[in-house]
């Protein structure tokens, strides 16, 4: 595991989802897709190893789910992040919602995001495995 601050790896994991969106829109599915939702999934466990209470690390999780085609374990993070969340006019906050509303919609697999889910190719399936339980 990363000596780093929960902060910083929930960042890592979020700038890799970034690229996986370039990256599917220039190429489509390749392995380095795959590979980069792969980092993306290690960091943000990373990032709630060490700070189990850190929402922003809960909502990413539950993106990354979605866009593995992981729609029980998406919305058991999301859930997760809810409960985490702090009052205030942004309750449960922005990003929180954007991700909802993707796992809610389907995006990016919808018509609006035009993507097809892949299933997941056996390799990343036996070397992520281990994130399958929360």
């Amino acid at each position: 595991m990363l000596s780093v601050q929960p902060e910083i790896t929930t960042d890592e994991g979020r700038h890799k989802v970034q690229e996986w969106g370039q990256r599917i829109s220039q190429l489509g599915w390749d392995e380095q897709a795959w590979h980069l939702l792969g980092f993306a999934l290690q960091f943000t466990h990373e990032a709630v190893e060490v700070d189990p209470d850190y929402q922003r690390a809960w909502t990413l999780m539950a993106d990354i789910y979605h866009r593995i085609g992981k729609a029980e374990l998406a919305k058991k993070c999301l859930k997760k992040s809810h409960s985490l969340a702090k009052p205030g006019p942004n309750f449960p906050d922005r990003f929180y919602g954007d991700i909802e509303k993707n796992i809610r919609s389907g995006y990016p697999f919808n018509d609006a995001g035009g993507l097809k889910c892949q299933p997941l190719p056996s390799w990343f399936e036996e070397k992520y495995k281990k994130y399958w339980t929360l």
